[in-house]
């Protein structure tokens, strides 16, 4: 489990069964047919005697630059999983069959923003941008599931993409896919993945949650849609609704967190 305040790398992985071979060229080809996304160059190559590099074997050693919505992003070749990818992934979703899914003998594609543009710090652009080159990518062949870092989710292709054309189209934040719940060692319900978008996480307070556990679903839903319509919290805010009564939200100590309880005064 992650602590407090910290993120995996804004990243994501594209995951192929180990037989599946990739060329930087079926990339490069997929990627201009996409309207807004272009390959700009090949960063290195594990055969750079090859006089066509974009034809070599896509492998552990070659990287991609691609520029989507303006921003420069790296893919990197195909290579096996490794333990501290595995350690990142928490949440199976979308999948009718979980157990033929075996993620451990999986081939992963990544891709992460360019160093220019790496950081820990909130990033909208650079998350939506990264989500929607991700999805568009995930129509290579045979791709198997999507592993959004910053969330830990295990995603089957479609429904990532689903739900990223949603949020391009309809401005619905993909929460499902993109950040996850999981409860604390204080049993306080918090969110995984919010971070790299606005800058904080969520947490409610395990009183809070069961004084309000015929309504915890649609108090998680509502507060999700809040934070990220309203960014992070930087002082205390109270709020009243009629479905939950009055709330407190508080900036954790660290910042990491925006943190819920029931108000004791009703605003």
């Amino acid at each position: 489990m992650l602590g407090r305040g910290k993120s995996p790398l804004l990243a994501a992985r594209i995951l192929f069964d180990p037989q599946d071979e990739l060329t930087a060229a079926e990339i490069r080809t997929l990627a201009s047919a996409i309207g807004s996304v272009f390959v700009g160059s090949v960063v290195s190559c594990s055969n750079d005697a090859d006089p066509d590099q974009r034809d070599a074997l896509f492998d552990g050693t070659t990287e991609l630059e691609i520029i989507s919505a303006g921003l420069s992003f790296i893919v990197r070749g195909l290579v096996p999983l490794d333990a501290a990818t595995m350690s990142i992934y928490e949440k199976v979703i979308g999948f009718d069959d979980k157990a033929s899914l075996d993620v451990a003998t999986l081939n992963t594609l990544v891709i992460e923003p360019g160093p220019l543009i790496r950081s820990s710090i909130a990033l909208p652009p650079i998350v939506r941008a990264l989500a929607s080159l991700t999805a568009e990518l995930s129509a290579l062949q045979n791709t198997r599931a999507i592993l959004w870092n910053s969330s830990g989710n295990l995603i089957e292709p479609g429904l990532f993409r689903k739900q990223v054309t949603q949020w391009n189209t309809d401005h619905i934040f993909p929460v499902a896919a993109l950040s996850r719940l999981y409860k604390d060692q204080y049993g306080s319900l918090c969110t995984q993945g919010l971070s790299v978008y606005i800058g904080q996480e969520l947490e409610i307070e395990q009183a809070t949650l069961i004084r309000l556990s015929d309504r915890q679903s649609l108090m998680i839903i509502r507060l999700v849609e809040w934070l990220i319509a309203n960014g992070p919290v930087m002082k205390t805010i109270h709020l009243t609704s009629e479905e939950f009564g009055g709330l407190e939200i508080r900036r954790s100590a660290s910042g990491s967190h925006a943190l819920v309880r029931l108000a004791t005064t009703i605003y």
